[in-house]
């Protein structure tokens, strides 16, 4: 654990989060094809100039400089929040909370066209 190693090991801590920061770097970098926007949101935290040079597949045989400054960390994804269910407390209300979950249960399993069809 990080927080251990902060306590007893500082030089050891100081090695396992550039591995980490690097392994994000090249994540990065091999994702982008496919999230480019993520991607570079990433790479900006991490330090990486934007110059394509730094940020290219070419650029993967290359290493982080040590002490590179890192931002602030920020989400890169947004978070999901999962719908809330009522909490029944009578049958008539349990009855109608299990049709709520049955109907939110079609949107993970229909296309779009299939739920608007339903709706």
């Amino acid at each position: 654990a990080p927080w251990l190693l902060a306590k007893h090991n500082p030089l050891r801590l100081q090695s396992v989060l550039y591995v980490m920061c690097e392994l994000l770097r090249q994540s990065a970098i091999l994702l982008q094809p496919v999230m480019p926007a993520s991607c570079d949101h990433m790479l900006d935290q991490l330090g990486i100039p934007s110059d394509s040079n730094y940020r290219n597949f070419a650029a993967l045989s290359e290493r982080i400089v040590p002490g590179t400054k890192i931002l602030t960390p920020r989400p890169v994804f947004p978070k999901v929040e999962a719908p809330v269910v009522p909490v029944a407390k009578d049958p008539a209300a349990e009855l109608e909370a299990a049709q709520l979950a049955a109907r939110l249960a079609v949107f993970d399993t229909l296309s779009v066209e299939e739920v608007t069809a339903k709706i």
